[in-house]
């Protein structure tokens, strides 16, 4: 059975946190599950008879943000103390917005991120591992023995591209990465294929297309301007990748950032004439400091408080796609809070 009380739970810095979830014999974990998302789309029958006996759990059903709110309240009257999300990239970012505009909970409770999604890329970084079923049990029987559970902070982001409405998430991308996410549901996803394997064809796609294989068919540049920090100057220039993150690792364990300044954020930016692009990317991908990855190369990577953008083009947070109507507004990416994530004891 899930757990009464917890005593040792531990955060990434090590530092013992206590938190006892008696929650006055009530549920005091909640599991909101989309039936919808890509790992789910064969059923939750796994799930449900994990949850079966499990009168310590809340579990419920969201389809889409509106359905979202309504779980999350209902998790906030109940005092739910851990959240897990058993749904893809799209459905925890519909859960982070809830959390920072409904507020739906006196105390935000701690997150868990099943594996549920079709590339589940935030899951990548700050999930349980394993099939989400597996990994809810094994979640459920730690916290049932009472031993140390990591908890992972994460900043979050906070987008607006027309000065009123406010999404948060883990991962804003511009330029062709909105490009490369039509590009795997018109060719890649329609084969079945899950988790990071598609992503990554379609980043060889487009890596040949930047070397100049079909260039003009597969890429097109856009035109933007960029502000760091609030800063007087602002960077225009036609861009190939325009991302922010506070994701730490993405797919295929890419970390594609080399700022060093103090800042909750990762921003990174390659201009359509960027140089040295293979070596660049395989140094990334091996983990080390990219040589050619300069200003004066097309490439520029900071730690960020917050980034305006100025373009009239689609962007992604977390796979969803926007279309700003136009550059009337700037695109404006900025920290927007932070949230803990539960991690397994291996």
């Amino acid at each position: 059975m899930a757990p009464s009380s917890l005593s040792d739970i531990k955060t990434d810095n090590q530092q013992p946190l206590q938190w006892n979830h008696s929650n006055q014999g009530k549920p005091a974990i909640g599991v909101l599950s989309n039936p919808l998302s890509g790992g789910n789309k064969r059923g939750l029958s796994s799930i449900k008879k994990l949850l079966a006996n499990q009168p310590e759990v809340l579990h419920r059903e969201a389809k889409d943000p509106t359905e979202v709110d309504n779980v999350l309240a209902a998790f906030g009257q109940a005092g739910i103390k851990l959240l897990v999300i058993n749904g893809g990239d799209g459905t925890i970012q519909a859960v982070m917005t809830s959390i920072f505009t409904q507020k739906p909970f006196t105390d935000i409770p701690l997150l868990a991120v099943l594996k549920a999604g079709t590339t589940s890329m935030t899951a990548g970084d700050i999930g349980l591992p394993g099939r989400g079923d597996k990994a809810l049990s094994k979640l459920l029987f730690q916290l049932k023995t009472s031993r140390e559970i990591k908890i992972v902070q994460r900043p979050v982001l906070e987008v607006q591209h027309d000065n009123k409405t406010s999404r948060f998430g883990m991962f804003f991308g511009a330029a062709v990465i909105p490009q490369g996410i039509e590009f795997f549901h018109q060719r890649i996803n329609r084969h079945g294929l899950r988790g990071e394997l598609g992503p990554g064809l379609v980043m060889i796609r487009f890596l040949l297309a930047i070397l100049g294989f079909q260039r003009q068919k597969i890429l097109r540049p856009i035109p933007m301007s960029i502000q760091v920090n609030q800063q007087h100057n602002t960077t225009k220039n036609d861009f190939l990748i325009v991302l922010v993150s506070s994701l730490e690792r993405l797919f295929l364990g890419l970390h594609p950032y080399w700022g060093k300044e103090d800042g909750p954020l990762h921003f990174t930016s390659v201009t359509s004439k960027s140089r040295h692009v293979l070596h660049t990317i395989f140094q990334l991908a091996r983990g080390q400091q990219p040589r050619y990855a300069t200003l004066e190369h097309g490439y520029q990577s900071h730690n960020v408080k917050q980034i305006k953008i100025v373009c009239a083009s689609p962007y992604t947070l977390d796979g969803q796609i926007y279309h700003p109507a136009s550059d009337k507004f700037p695109i404006i990416i900025r920290h927007g809070g932070t949230l803990s994530f539960v991690q397994l004891q291996t």
